[in-house]
């Protein structure tokens, strides 16, 4: 009767766990997608007021540039989180690709927030599942380690290096 109670208590612990991990996934997707609909709003500004007012035109420009830059070197720091994301997270659950999750999510939030406002053409499927695949990632990284379960397989982790502000 303990082992029947102590097996459901594990199910309803993941079960819960997989609710949770699933909110949050959906809440950072809707963040993400809230920010590139908003980004998309003023870039559009931006490129009409560019063709009234050269200020805005050399702005618009400077923009783009400071972007672009900044994509490429979060892409350097980071090359698993360009792409749509769907195959790196295939590649991840066979276990053939290494992930830093933080890193691959917050690249691929910022980058693409930033690669649609300068014009890129960025789908929102391929991103929002590569976003919810690493925040998932993540809450598994964290649990085995606070667990201090012996039996939990350790998370495979890839060689960090330096953190984002060093790169700029």
């Amino acid at each position: 009767m303990q082992l029947y109670l102590k097996r459901s208590r594990k199910r309803f612990t993941k079960l819960l766990e997989g609710a949770l991990v699933g909110a949050l996934s959906g809440a950072v997707v809707i963040l993400y997608r809230f920010f590139l609909e908003e980004v998309f709003r003023l870039s559009e500004s931006l490129r009409f007021l560019s063709g009234k007012q050269f200020f805005f035109l050399v702005l618009f420009f400077a923009l783009l540039f400071l972007g672009g830059w900044a994509v490429g070197k979060m892409v350097q720091w980071e090359p698993l989180a360009s792409g749509s994301g769907i195959p790196h997270v295939k590649g991840v659950l066979n276990g053939t690709l290494p992930v830093v999750w933080w890193r691959v999510l917050l690249v691929k939030f910022l980058g693409g927030i930033l690669g649609l406002g300068g014009g890129l053409s960025l789908g929102r499927e391929g991103p929002s599942v590569q976003i919810g695949a690493m925040i998932g990632r993540g809450w598994g990284d964290i649990a085995v380690i606070q667990s201090g379960n012996p039996f939990s397989p350790p998370p495979e982790r890839a060689p960090v290096s330096q953190p984002p502000l060093v790169l700029l």
